[in-house]
Order: structure tokens, then sequence, then C-alpha cells
């Protein structure tokens, strides 16, 4: 009798210890989508399995219904995986396709129980449909660069497929070929035994390696949050100087250029003064989300100071650089200010752009970029200076601002 309770109690308690653990990491980061989805992927598995064991093998109708009701379960565990998967590597999740497999796999399971009665296509059936379901999950994963965790839940997805397709055949074939063979032999039995043993360690080996990509997913977070300032939504002084330091490595190493932008607005202190500072957050935030309308996936934004910002342009010329800083500045020169309360007012910004020389540190490009922004404040604001520009088209530019 203990064999036997061990027998059917070990696989669900093993999915319901894993989604109390999933459950938890998504009530305590509910951000973390992907958490709740797996903690419902593994409570499925555990309600699958109990309905398996706890349920009588009796022909009654209401013992069929539940039965059949409890295949479905084996349905949702992988429904709900692909789901989080979609969410944990932040894809679209194939909705049609996920959801017409698993309707149509759950009207057939209750055709081939009622309408046609098999155990063995009801059997190939569920196996065969939460493996098509798992699979779906590795193009998903496959979309994005991968790291070392990726790849072994690509793989640990596709020995769970197979083991999904061998096992419901081994169970077959021991099941038609012992004439002798019974239920209740079935469940005291050691094959049984191995059988929920290797489903557990598969079940195992998938929940730690999901359970380490959701810690390293929350340790990404915190960092991410560490190196974020909070008013502008853009990278503070720290995270942008260690992503503009690794992105001047790796341009330096490729040949490609870089070009740096730092802008600031225009007499910012005397906003704060008129309006008071709440507005002035205000601004600074407008101010930011123009910049991001402005630059691409690729480049770098940062706050290194009150109201100056940076802009690190991967595989971009310091002419390039000075397009997207003009493009900003006349953005900002337009952007009307208010809140409501306050009349409208309207704000400039100055720049500076330096372009990476050879062998160059980021200490030395900050230093020119921000040598071009202190000439334009000097130049009577409102302009766009370029570090590395000839020395007579900068008298030039200088007399006409002048003259204007």
């Amino acid at each position: 009798m203990t064999a036997e309770l061990v027998n059917q109690l070990f696989t669900p308690i093993i999915f319901a210890v894993f989604a109390a653990g999933f459950f938890c990491i998504w009530i305590q980061y509910r951000n973390l989508k992907s958490a709740g989805f797996l903690a419902l992927s593994y409570i499925s598995g555990a309600v699958a399995f109990t309905f398996e064991v706890a349920l009588p093998r009796e022909e009654e109708t209401a013992i069929l219904i539940a039965r059949a009701f409890g295949d479905v379960f084996y349905l949702l565990i992988t429904f709900f995986f692909v789901i989080a998967a979609a969410y944990r590597y932040e894809q679209k999740v194939p909705s049609v396709a996920l959801s017409t497999l698993f309707v149509g796999s759950a009207l057939a399971n209750t055709w081939f129980w009622f309408g046609y009665e098999s155990l063995t296509i009801r059997s190939y059936l569920i196996s065969a449909s939460c493996a098509a379901m798992l699979l779906m999950c590795i193009p998903i994963i496959r979309r994005q660069k991968m790291k070392l965790i990726d790849h072994a839940l690509a793989w640990l997805l596709g020995i769970s497929a197979c083991q999904l397709v061998i096992q419901t055949i081994t169970i077959l074939h021991v099941m038609d070929g012992a004439s002798e063979f019974v239920f209740e032999t079935y469940w005291q039995s050691e094959f049984l035994a191995y059988l929920n043993l290797s489903v557990a360690i598969i079940s195992l080996a998938l929940a730690v390696v999901l359970f380490v990509g959701l810690g390293m997913d929350i340790i990404a977070e915190y960092k991410r949050k560490s190196d974020t300032d909070v008013l502008s939504n853009v990278l503070n002084r720290r995270g942008f100087e260690e992503a503009a330091i690794r992105q001047i490595s790796k341009a330096s190493d490729h040949g490609v250029p870089v070009t740096l932008i730092i802008g600031d607005i225009d007499n910012f202190k005397s906003i704060n003064d008129t309006y008071g500072h709440q507005i002035g957050d205000t601004v600074i935030s407008n101010f930011s989300t123009i910049m991001k309308t402005a630059c691409r996936k690729q480049d770098v934004i940062g706050r290194i100071g009150g109201e100056e910002f940076c802009i690190l342009l991967p595989a971009a010329t310091q002419e390039m650089g000075a397009l997207v800083a003009e493009s900003i500045r006349g953005s900002v020169k337009g952007f009307e200010h208010t809140d409501g309360k306050i009349p409208a007012f309207f704000i400039t910004s100055s720049f500076g752009v330096a372009e990476l020389r050879p062998g160059e540190t980021y200490l030395s490009l900050f230093n020119r970029a921000d040598k071009a922004l202190y000439e334009a404040k000097e130049q009577g604001r409102d302009i766009v200076i370029r570090a590395d520009k000839d020395e007579m088209a900068r008298v030039l530019e200088f007399k006409k601002r002048l003259q204007s």
C-alpha cells in the first residue's frame, strides 16, 4: 500500500511544489508575468495527475466525465507553458495556433471518450498535442540571442516532447501485451515508479532551469532600475557611462564610428524659479521623450546632470550626430509646455557633438563634446556645435549669428 501511495502521489506533489515556488515569485514580482503562467502550468500538472490517481476506474457516467475533464489539465500544462515562454522572451503569444490546437485537442479528446471510445487514440492525442505545444516554445526562445540557460531550456523542451510520445507508446504497449494486466497491478508496479521518476526528473530539470532564468531576470531588473533615472526614464550617469564605455570598446575593436551628443536645456534655472520645480520636472521628462523619439533603438541615452543629457550613437559619424541633435533642437523649440494651470511656454536647447577619434577614451570624447556644448552656450544658445569643425566655418557661423 505504501509503494502504491508513493507511486500515485509522487508526481502531483512535485508539480504542486513547483507551482507554489513560481506563484511566490509572481506575488513578489508582479511584472514577471511568465512566473504567473508557469505557476498555472505546474498547478495544472498537479491537478491532472491528481485526477489520474484519485478517480476510481469505474464506468459510471459521472466518473467518466470527471476523468475526461482531468485530461484537459494535461493540455493546460503546455498551454500555459507556451504563454509563459512568450512573456519570458518578450515575444508575441501565438494565440491563434495555440488556442486552435488546445480547443481542437480538448474537443477531439471528448469525442474519443463519449462518441467513439478509444483509450489508445486518446493517449496518442493528448501526448501529441502536448508535444506540439511544447515545440512551439523553441522558435519563441530562438528569436533572440540565446544564452546558455536558453539553450538548456530549448533542449529540455525537445526532450520533454519526445518523452511524451515515447511514454505513451510504452504504456500502451505494456497494456496491450499483458493479458493479465489490470489497473490495480499497474498502480503498484515498478514500471509506474520508473515512469513517474522520469517525469519528475524532466519536470525538476525544467523547473530548475526556469527558476534560474527568472532569477537572472530579477537581477537584470534590479540592475536596470539602479542604472535608470526615475524622472526621465533613461540611464543615469553611472548606467550611461558603463554602456558608453562598452559601446566605444566594441566600436574600436571593429573600426566603426561612434558619436557622442551632449544636450542641455537653456536657462533651466529660470524655469524652476518662474514655474516651480514640478513644472521643471515635467520639462525634463518632455525633453527626454523628444530625445527618445529622435533616436534609434541601439542608441544609448542618459541623464548625466540636472538638465544635461548624453546620447551615444553607435555606427554614426559626427555629421549624422549633428543631424540628430538638430532634429531634437527643432522639436524642443516647437514643443509647448503647460500643465493646464499656467500659460504655455517654450524652451530652447543647445548641443555639442563629437566623433570618437582613433585610440580615444570615453573621457576624452566626453570632454570634447562638452567643450562644443560650452561653445554653443557662448554663441547664444539654441544651436548645435560640432567639436571637429573647420575653424573658418566656426568663425563664419559665429558672425552670422551675431548679425541675426
